[in-house]
């Protein structure tokens, strides 16, 4: 069973290594609010989690797993992220009436970032200097670079949940003792992505000081969200598309923020024509290699 597997591998220095990248990075995530070291700290954090997330996706694929072809990746690839685009937007409509003030601190924050671009161009003069033309396009670099780099950042958060599940099916493990061989681990795997969906929603509290109204509108909403992803994680048994996906996700809400309103649709759309022509190639091929088989069959 899959909660047996994920923990089975898992040693005492692993859980150490689990526990630096989520209650560890949950703590400094929280003071970034109070120092520039933590921030940086925090992306550090983000990409040593990398090398935790090579064992744990080890340990999460199914061991008969075969190396699949990419069309086949990449068909999944694309169902995962219209599943995921597809209950955000349900999501989102569906609440936008009860958690309307969160609806109006996000706008606020989108409308913010695209006065402070306007305004850095509007102090740019007709005629400027190269020192002038260099800090006006470092000034968008650093504004908007950093948005990119915390978007594709926010891909490991992935590893963070997977992490925050080994961690909290351990701790079932650790209670029950040896009954857990002979228990259907089912219900704790749920309770297990319940509470880290929590977290999650939780955590992205962290990085502002949140009015009641809107603290419970982020937690909630980005809870729901976690949870879609925490489903998606079990369902593909892959924890990098997920990672990938996550990124690609809040890559693509960044640029819908600054230059293409419609950037998420797009992208949906572009997958499922890249997915069909991959289906049409792969059929082609397939078509090709039972001919001369037939042609063989015809001529005995």
């Amino acid at each position: 069973m899959l909660p047996s597997k994920l923990i089975r591998q898992i040693t005492k220095k692993d859980i150490a290594l689990l526990l630096f990248i989520t209650i560890g990075i949950d703590i400094v995530l929280y003071f970034t609010n109070y120092s520039h070291l933590m921030s940086t700290l925090y992306q550090l954090i983000c990409m040593i989690s990398f090398y935790v997330g090579i064992k744990l996706h080890r340990a999460l694929k199914p061991e008969e797993n075969a190396k699949q072809p990419f069309h086949k990746l990449f068909f999944q690839f694309t169902i995962v992220y219209l599943i995921f685009y597809t209950s955000v937007g349900m999501v989102d409509s569906l609440t936008y009436s009860i958690f309307e003030p969160y609806w109006n601190n996000h706008e606020q924050v989108v409308e913010e970032a695209n006065d402070y671009l306007q305004t850095v161009e509007e102090d740019i003069p007709e005629s400027p200097t190269q020192d002038e033309r260099m800090f006006y396009i470092f000034s968008i670099v650093d504004y908007v670079g950093y948005d990119f780099l915390s978007s594709i950042l926010a891909g490991t958060e992935e590893i963070w949940r997977l992490a925050y599940i080994a961690l909290i099916l351990l701790f079932f493990k650790g209670i029950i003792g040896s009954r857990w061989e002979y228990m259907n681990h089912t219900p704790f795997l749920y309770i297990a992505v319940a509470v880290s969906s929590i977290l999650f929603g939780w955590s992205h509290t962290f990085t502002a000081d949140y009015e009641l109204p809107v603290f419970i509108g982020t937690t909630v909403l980005t809870g729901i969200s976690g949870a879609v992803f925490a489903v998606l994680l079990l369902w593909t048994r892959n924890l990098w598309m997920l990672v990938l996906t996550h990124a690609l996700y809040d890559v693509l809400v960044t640029i819908s923020w600054f230059y293409f309103d419609i950037m998420l649709e797009a992208t949906a759309i572009l997958l499922l024509l890249i997915s069909a022509v991959l289906y049409i190639i792969n059929e082609k091929k397939e078509q090709k290699l039972k001919t001369p088989m037939t042609n063989e069959r015809g001529a005995l």
